[in-house]
């Protein structure tokens, strides 16, 4: 088992993971191309029966851990291997030769003397060279593995000794610091790789791309292929930039047992001045038109306002064009093409603008476990689109003409037209919005739609919801929230109220019930990921929940047994 272990990372390291061979003052003076940095053995050992105790699995977890802490007793690994300190991995490009390059691990020791018995026991003894260097054949893939002891590490590389020379291996004090202390973490300089070897990606990209253009696809129009080829070289070009351009990327992910919360963050850059650079930074520019419409007692709150690159807006005109030349040659009735037209010609300048800002907000529950929703979009000239949804309007069935409100309800300057189709939900609607009425409304900047619990309340805030700056991108959930409808549809959508406000109450306290997801723009594209530990614990107790009421409903439809009849009924039965 050790010596696959040593093999795989010698793999990982070789194959994965460049560092120099290069002259020492180079070596020390330059920063790495990369940084890998894992927590301490103890550390993780801790936050895998932190994760378990939550997931109700800690009996489980304690079984297996003593299984794998009897092995490293047995085999002197703790003896070996200290398991208070990190594990890391480092490498830096050869620039001359990125063939010549290779990667380091470092394993933090205890003592050198039991790791050299333990490699001896599977068949692996290190031969150790003048330069200090032990060399060792790895069984597979048979590869020559190189490590040297120093700074209470050690140097692990694959293929290029040089990356263990001691005039070039670097102090792990100050290369882990380098990644943000997490329970993982890893940095990449992407500015040190060689434009040779980027300039060779952008040429395989360009490769790929022009073969994807040449293809046929069956039903397209010339003016269709022609934009899907624009919109790919649009994409082309952005995948170069991001290619040539990209200066750092950050990853880290962290369990902190103390505050009960799983994170994870991403940071992105750009070369200074570069085209990448202004993009990132335009994209934390931007408001949102719905930023305040994100509630903090909502179940969901999702928001997305991407900006859209140029070369993608321009290509969105001819296929908006396209697409409605389409739609009304195939309507024969004139009369009714004429309205098409007109309908057309009033959402074209929406369609056509390019911009994307859409939010959306799913409240709850109230006292009878019922949700409330709002949907909004941005759009241009809203009066003219919601003459379009009148005139529409007109051509449908009389029966659904009579479910349909326009101006039912008003809030300020803003006109509310009401939707009666709540007879048309089907059961699994009903459960969670209710019998209530959806809403649509416009302002000259949007539209907005709600329905269920509060919709008329709810898209009265809607409309005064001034705009905010936001993140590019939110997804928000609370759990607590979400809890009624996660059970009740666990019971067939007939929750027990008690069961479920006390599962809640057990679960979560105060505000540890969220999971956010963000992205946002600016010096660094930011993203982030924030979850509370309880979370993981409510799932697990969902699913006993789930569980428990399968068992139940399987007695339920089990047929009950049939009792043996008495001699003198079967008698009875035999005469008849």
């Amino acid at each position: 088992m050790v010596a696959r272990m040593l093999s795989f990372f010698a793999v990982v390291i070789f194959v994965g993971a460049p560092a120099p061979a290069r002259a020492a003052d180079d070596a020390k003076s330059t920063t790495p191309t990369f940084v890998l940095r894992i927590d301490s053995i103890n550390n993780l050992i801790e936050n895998a029966k932190y994760l378990a105790e939550l997931a109700g699995q800690k009996d489980k977890a304690e079984e297996g851990l003593k299984a794998l802490q009897s092995a490293a007793v047995d085999k002197n690994i703790d003896k070996a291997i200290d398991f208070t300190r990190p594990i890391g991995m480092y490498g830096k490009i050869n620039a001359d030769n990125p063939l010549d390059s290779a990667g380091v691990l470092l394993v933090p020791i205890l003592d050198e003397k039991p790791l050299l018995d333990l490699l001896g026991s599977v068949g692996m003894t290190p031969e150790k060279g003048e330069d200090g260097i032990y060399s060792v054949q790895a069984p597979f893939p048979p590869i020559p593995v190189y490590f040297r002891f120093a700074n209470k590490y050690a140097y692990i590389t694959a293929q290029n000794k040089s990356g263990v020379d001691k005039e070039n291996i670097l102090d792990p004090a100050k290369v882990l610091a380098l990644s943000k202390a997490a329970t993982f973490s890893a940095l990449f300089r992407l500015d040190q790789i060689p434009d040779s070897l980027k300039q060779m990606a952008v040429g395989q990209l360009d490769e790929h791309i022009a073969k994807e253009k040449d293809k046929e696809i069956k039903g397209e129009t010339k003016t269709q292929a022609e934009i899907r080829r624009k919109m790919m070289d649009g994409a082309a070009k952005h995948m170069a930039h991001l290619i040539q351009d990209a200066a750092e990327l950050g990853l880290s992910f962290n369990i902190d047992r103390k505050e009960g919360r799983l994170t994870g963050d991403m940071t992105f850059s750009g070369k200074p001045g570069s085209t990448l650079a202004k993009e990132i930074e335009n994209v934390g520019k931007t408001q949102s038109l719905f930023g305040g419409l994100i509630s903090s007692k909502a179940a969901i709150n999702v928001l997305l306002h991407p900006i859209l690159p140029e070369d993608v807006r321009q290509a969105i005109g001819p296929a908006v064009d396209e697409g409605f030349k389409e739609a009304l040659e195939r309507e024969k009735d004139a009369s009714k093409r004429a309205l098409a037209e007109k309908l057309l010609k009033d959402i074209e300048p929406t369609l056509k603008s390019g911009e994307v800002d859409v939010a959306f907000s799913f409240r709850g529950p109230s006292k009878e476990n019922h949700y409330t929703f709002l949907a909004a979009a941005k759009v241009k000239e809203g009066e003219k689109v919601e003459e379009a949804l009148k005139d529409l309007a007109k051509t449908a069935p009389e029966k659904d003409q009579a479910k349909i409100h326009f101006d039912a309800e008003k809030s300020g300057e803003h006109k509310i037209h009401k939707f009666d189709v709540q007879g048309d939900f089907d059961e699994k609607a009903r459960a969670i919005l209710g019998k209530h009425p959806v809403f649509v409304s416009f302002r000259s900047d949007a539209i907005l739609v709600s329905g269920g619990a509060r919709g008329l309340e709810t898209i009265k805030e809607g409309l005064e919801a001034q705009p905010k700056t936001a993140p590019t991108g939110l997804l928000e959930i609370s759990m607590s929230h979400l809890a009624p409808l996660i059970l009740g549809h666990a019971k067939g959508g007939e929750g027990n109220p008690e069961e479920i406000k006390k599962l809640v109450q057990e679960t979560f306290k105060g505000d540890n019930d969220k999971i956010r997801v963000t992205l946002q723009g600016g010096q660094t594209l930011k993203g982030s990921l924030n979850m509370s530990a309880a979370v993981i614990k409510f799932a697990a107790l969902m699913g006993t929940h789930e569980q428990k009421t399968f068992k139940e409903v399987g007695k339920e439809l089990k047929p009950a047994k049939k009792k043996p009849k008495k001699e003198e009924e079967k008698k009875e039965e035999d005469k008849d």
